[in-house]
């Protein structure tokens, strides 16, 4: 079974298990819901059944692929006597904390998986901790003849935030201190000093936070770097071992951070390219080593850890670079940012194309890792007219979808259907799929 925790993502369907019964735990079904499961149900040639929580008890025994498996996830069903496909919730709890997860990876850090230097304060306390924070960056910069050249700044995420929400950056200009708000939030045009954007920082992590439901009132602050580019890595793991499914890039958006949908990883100029080459692999290794030994610190047996891991990577830019020479360190690293143990979009979506592809065999790690190399990507807000029939568009994505398939091998899935932005999944010549979608949208103006 599968269950969407998040309301950032509970609209994703990819995370099906590969088992003779399968189906989806869902409260107050609606109609649109089951349309679109039925819909699901055809490009696949697979039946799904509906289960409700009522019905948990009568499952005992099953298998559930939650998209996280938190602690409050994993009591709830293995109180009814469900096991559970993905990492160990304490695993989890720890890894997809940026207080924790940063304090947990900083002993492992080195040349190629870098953690940068970090601090971690209480909410309440975060205008001092940034005022010293940020004393200590000038004071690097100091160090070397970028003074002028290299704008200090911080970066600001609160412990629990995720995909893009709940963060923001403060930079200092020649006129003040411009914050910039993460999530899909436009930059504010305005000046501040240090102490007055901490405090404004420090408000929005604090509306965020409030937003949820037992979020911790910790913060995290690096340094602000210039970067070629922030690439994403997934492994899965399975019975200690790991299978890297590689680099994914995402699709930035026009403002803000929250990323607007994931792709495979396309170098965006040949210096990341090159670093995609030198450390592709051992980002990999060296991520798949942090998680083994932090499941031994935590004295989670490490042959039971299974799941797909993901963590986001920076690539340092030429100034960056260049500070780090000027500072004795070697130029080129990778560095550390954030690790996110669950199912991510890419991974879904990579999913959900090998049920649309209909195996005749088990779907493994390796299928999914072929999908990915030979082109997917996904697109979270694709504008529709506010006068779209999702029954319509539907019915037209899954023609287009089988003459494509048939044709160019090339897959378009709709994938969450809603006004007035919907979501897509696009597989093998995604250039093309593209364009077929926005020609088929455009005939509904």
């Amino acid at each position: 079974m599968k269950q969407g925790l998040n309301g950032r993502y509970d609209k994703r369907g990819g995370t099906i298990p590969d088992t003779p019964t399968r189906g989806f735990l869902i409260d107050n079904l609606s109609e649109e819901t089951s349309t679109h499961l039925e819909y699901l149900s055809r490009i696949s040639d697979q039946r799904f059944s509906i289960w409700t929580s009522s019905d948990l008890t009568s499952l005992r025994g099953a298998l559930a692929v939650p998209y996280i498996n938190t602690p409050t996830t994993e009591n709830y069903f293995q109180s009814a006597g469900i096991d559970i496909w993905g990492p160990p919730a304490l695993l989890v709890h720890n890894l997809k904390n940026k207080a924790t997860s940063h304090a947990l990876a900083k002993p492992h850090s080195k040349n190629g998986f870098e953690v940068p230097e970090f601090t971690v304060c209480e909410l309440d306390d975060l205008e001092e901790a940034g005022q010293t924070f940020f004393t200590g960056v000038k004071k690097l910069y100091q160090q070397t003849d970028l003074n002028h050249q290299y704008p200090p700044g911080l970066v600001i995420r609160g412990a629990e935030s995720d995909g893009g929400h709940g963060g923001c950056q403060i930079v200092e200009t020649e006129t003040g201190y411009k914050l910039f708000e993460d999530g899909e939030n436009k930059p504010q045009n305005k000046n501040y000093s240090l102490n007055e954007s901490l405090k404004a920082a420090r408000d929005y992590l604090l509306t965020t936070a409030s937003a949820q439901t037992n979020i911790e009132s910790r913060a995290v602050i690096t340094r602000r770097m210039q970067l070629l580019d922030s690439p994403g890595l997934s492994i899965l793991i399975k019975e200690g071992q790991y299978f890297s499914l590689g680099w994914n890039g995402q699709i930035d958006p026009k403002y803000g951070t929250a990323s607007f949908g994931t792709q495979t990883y396309l170098a965006p100029n040949p210096q990341a390219k090159e670093f995609q080459n030198q450390y592709e692999d051992s980002s990999a290794e060296d991520y798949f080593n942090f998680i083994k030994q932090t499941s031994r610190d935590l004295n989670i047996p490490f042959e039971k850890v299974t799941g797909f891991f993901n963590v986001d990577l920076m690539i340092p830019g030429r100034l960056e670079q260049k500070l780090r020479g000027q500072l004795g360190l070697e130029e080129e690293t990778i560095y550390y940012t954030e690790s996110n143990p669950r199912w991510t979009n890419l991974n879904d979506a990579a999913m959900a194309v090998s049920w649309a592809n209909k195996p005749t065999s088990k779907i493994t790690a390796a299928h999914i890792f072929e999908i990915i190399s030979n082109g997917l990507l996904t697109r979270d807000k694709v504008a529709l007219p506010p006068n779209t029939n999702l029954t319509r568009l539907r019915n037209d994505v899954e023609s287009l979808d089988e003459y494509l398939r048939q044709e160019l091998e090339t897959r378009i899935i709709l994938r969450m259907p809603s006004l007035p932005n919907a979501g897509f999944i696009f597989s093998g010549n995604t250039n093309f799929a593209e364009t077929a979608l926005t020609k088929l949208i455009s005939q509904y103006y």
